[in-house]
């Protein structure tokens, strides 16, 4: 069970109109300087709940420091790892704001991000989520780059925003800023491959979501990623050699159930499930051949990936720098365009 010294801290409070959720193990390495991005958002009204997986480094001492400077900030340690997709959910059942993010113990955002994404969900009441565009970066915190340009779904019918989220939204979108009544409108977090992408999938049936132009949000890129086996084994999941159908079967099995929940026409569930096997098909391709080149190379293979992310968000950056270059009618050349 979780050991929650600090629940007495928020016991008797105003509810905030914003939760920051903060599941972290072994975060000890970048953990005070994402907290120290927390605190300088040019918001206030929030509170931030630290989930700590039974973390055995730092992590418990800097959490602890943090949440005795700020009465915000509450800690809680799990007795023993539950697992990544558990750890999250936790926080989705302790929150007490309107609206949610999840809050990656590793990343960075700029000091307007929190305000910027209130704003838009408060003029959007039907949107279910908003994100910022984005940039990568590395364990030494250089920018790599850009992440790929991701896309509002406001004012697409539903088979549009479905499609363009399971097809076109990349899964850091799930850092988002949610409304937490949609979010709990969802499916519990699932212990099968995928889980942030079947989330995004669901909500995309409840309402669209708002994408700022606005690169606020740093992702970084982790020197596991790309280790599908580690991947896995975060949510207490087995890779073998036989078993990547499997996952994928029960990855497109509660897709397709959220799609029968949520959707009451039968035209509609049946397009909308043609959407969701197709992509599964292709997530069925994807997860048999990494899986299997994992168990095979897996350092090999972690690093091809990595080297492929980086030169993605190397190449994006470089065509964001040439449209940004190019001289448009009312921004002189070298002008600084307006944020």
């Amino acid at each position: 069970m979780p050991r929650n010294d600090d629940q007495a801290r928020t016991a008797g409070r105003a509810p905030p109109l914003v939760t920051i959720g903060l599941p972290v193990y072994n975060g000890e390495r970048h953990l005070r300087e994402t907290l120290e991005a927390l605190l300088a958002q040019e918001f206030q009204d929030y509170e931030l709940l630290i989930s700590d997986n039974a973390s055995t480094d730092g992590t418990e001492r800097i959490a602890r420091e943090f949440a005795g400077r700020d009465r915000r900030i509450s800690y809680q340690r799990n007795a023993e790892n539950l697992g990544s997709v558990q750890n999250f959910q936790l926080l989705v059942d302790r929150a007490r704001g309107t609206y949610f993010i999840w809050a990656g113990a590793h990343d960075h955002w700029a000091p307007t991000f929190l305000p910027k994404c209130v704003a838009a969900l408060e003029r959007e009441p039907s949107a279910v989520l908003c994100y910022s565009q984005s940039y990568s970066i590395s364990e030494d915190d250089r920018v790599v780059g850009s992440m790929p340009e991701q896309f509002a779904t406001v004012g697409l019918s539903l088979r549009g925003r479905y499609s363009m989220t399971i097809w076109r939204l990349h899964d850091y979108v799930i850092y988002g800023l949610h409304r937490l009544s949609a979010l709990r409108q969802t499916r519990r977090l699932a212990r099968v491959t995928g889980p942030d992408d079947l989330t995004l999938a669901e909500l995309a049936l409840l309402g669209p979501v708002v994408c700022l132009p606005e690169r606020l949000f740093y992702f970084r890129v982790m020197n596991q990623t790309g280790n599908v086996r580690d991947y896995l084994r975060r949510m207490n999941l087995r890779l073998t050699w036989w078993n990547p159908p499997l996952l994928v079967l029960a990855h497109v099995r509660l897709k397709l159930a959220a799609i029968g929940r949520h959707v009451p026409g039968a035209g509609d569930r049946f397009l909308l499930s043609l959407s969701a096997l197709a992509r599964g098909s292709k997530m069925l391709v994807g997860l048999t051949v990494t899986g299997w080149a994992a168990l095979c190379c897996p350092g090999l293979l972690a690093r091809m990936n990595q080297a492929l992310y980086r030169h993605q968000a190397a190449r994006d950056a470089a065509e964001e720098a040439r449209r940004r270059a190019a001289p448009t009618a009312g921004t002189p050349r070298g002008g600084k365009e307006s944020t």
